[in-house]
């Protein structure tokens, strides 16, 4: 299994949505988000980038490429809308190990009210 794929897996199960709930909220055909997640495949941006919205996360979270490149690009990190306070803490989650993030990330969804919403308000 590809690092991406793995976490794709991760972030759908986590969500505990299906491959075809995720189909249905990305247009990725099931078929192809099964090739990913058992690494016979790797996403190109453009699909990494409708994860990234369904999840609700960075697409550098998904791609530690992209996490490495040290960008503060709003269109990487998909932080638009984020104050200067917002973008400066999402440095520090970048500098976290990706064992740092997933425990940040699994906290969030476990205590925060609605944070497993949060990919659903970014449909609407």
């Amino acid at each position: 299994m590809s690092e991406i794929g793995a976490k794709i897996k991760k972030l759908r199960k986590l969500n505990n949505w299906t491959q075809k709930m995720l189909e249905k909220k990305t247009g990725i055909p099931q078929g192809q988000i099964s090739d990913y997640e058992s690494g016979k495949e790797n996403p190109k941006l453009d699909k990494i980038i409708k994860f990234a919205q369904a999840f609700g996360v960075s697409v550098a979270i998904l791609d530690e490429a992209l996490m490495n490149t040290g960008s503060e690009n709003d269109d990487i990190c998909l932080c638009r809308g984020f104050d200067s306070a917002g973008k400066r803490i999402l440095g520090k989650i970048r500098m976290l190990s990706e064992e740092e993030r997933w425990a940040l990330y699994d906290h969030i969804v476990k205590n925060i009210p609605n944070a497993s919403g949060l990919s659903q308000e970014i449909e609407q």
